[in-house]
């Protein structure tokens, strides 16, 4: 998802030792009802309940890496409304029928 200088992906344990533990700190210390337990996957999270209200499912499918709105909807399903997960699980399910007739 993020990139360094030079182009390549950051690695997860050596980004998470080298500035996420410090920022989660000094946020705390500027204000400590900021959670120190805070990961960084909880921003990922917090993307898609701000886009649920006003982006299409398959538009944030795409945007976090999902394979499939199928995926999507099972994971954040809660946060979008009852209409669109309903075709996107049924748009999923469809798809799994249609592979195994291939």
């Amino acid at each position: 998802m993020f990139v360094g200088q030079y182009g390549a992906q950051w690695n997860h344990s050596n980004f998470r030792g080298r500035f996420w533990k410090e920022a989660v700190t000094r946020a705390h210390e500027a204000d400590p009802t900021f959670p120190l337990d805070l990961r960084f996957y909880d921003l990922r999270h917090t993307f898609v309940s701000l886009s649920a209200a006003d982006t299409p499912i398959h538009e944030v499918s795409r945007l976090v890496g999902h394979s499939s709105i199928a995926v999507t909807a099972e994971i954040y399903g809660h946060m979008f409304p009852t209409r669109i997960i309903e075709t996107a699980t049924g748009l999923g399910d469809a798809r799994r029928v249609a592979l195994t007739l291939a």
